[in-house]
């Protein structure tokens, strides 16, 4: 049976599709993705406007982003990384 593909789902009541959200940073990536392959295969006179418009909208998700950031003490910022590491599975 066939599926709808991650970032679209199909609603059969409505007949609609909705987008899957993706957050800040995905969206960072997908911006740096697109920088690197534009890079990659155009010539680097036809890139140079592309590049800087990605670099643009990059440095506006990481402003979005750093609104949403909370300021912890080093400490408690400390303790949740041990909390997480010790969530990780172990590799033997």
């Amino acid at each position: 049976m066939p599926t709808d593909p991650p970032e679209r789902r199909h609603n059969e009541e409505e007949g609609q599709e909705e987008e899957e959200k993706l957050g800040l940073a995905d969206a960072i990536k997908f911006c740096i993705s697109l920088e690197m392959l534009c890079m990659q295969f155009e010539p680097p006179d036809d890139v140079l406007d592309i590049t800087r418009h990605l670099r643009q909208l990059r440095i506006h998700f990481k402003k979005l982003e750093s609104k949403n950031v909370k300021q912890v003490t080093l400490d408690r910022w400390l303790s949740l990384a041990a909390k997480q590491v010790l969530k990780l599975p172990l590799k033997i």
